[in-house]
């Protein structure tokens, strides 16, 4: 098994990287500037490996699909989304499968009406 991991890793970036110039490539047609996409190959599990990255690295928003039901909150959000929620500080933005782009129309701002929460500093 040892001998085998690094040839998954390598196999594992070579996927990512293919997919993620693919993804840019289609966006890019259209859009004025990307933003600064990151690939990061981890032996944790997904979730570990996503709260691991996020603290280690000054990431701004994590996007991340969902489609998976499980129980309770997971129908909602879905279980990987779902246990991130909890563990990471960085803003999510959670999108269901077959999500489609929309220009927005409003936004919906959830607060608990505390003063910081406008001025984004604590009281």
């Amino acid at each position: 098994m040892l001998d085998l991991t690094p040839h998954l890793h390598q196999l594992a970036e070579q996927r990512l990287t293919t997919f993620s110039e693919a993804g840019k490539a289609t966006v890019g047609q259209g859009a004025r500037q990307l933003p600064e996409v990151h690939c990061s190959v981890s032996t944790y599990g997904l979730r570990e490996g996503i709260a691991t990255y996020v603290e280690a690295h000054d990431i701004d928003l994590i996007v991340m699909g969902t489609h998976g039901v499980q129980d309770g909150g997971d129908r909602f959000f879905g279980t990987n989304a779902a246990f991130l929620v909890g563990k990471v500080q960085t803003p999510l933005l959670i999108l269901p499968v077959n999500a489609a782009f929309q220009p927005l129309k409003m936004v919906c701002f959830a607060t608990k009406l505390r003063e910081h929460d406008l001025t984004g500093q604590a009281a």
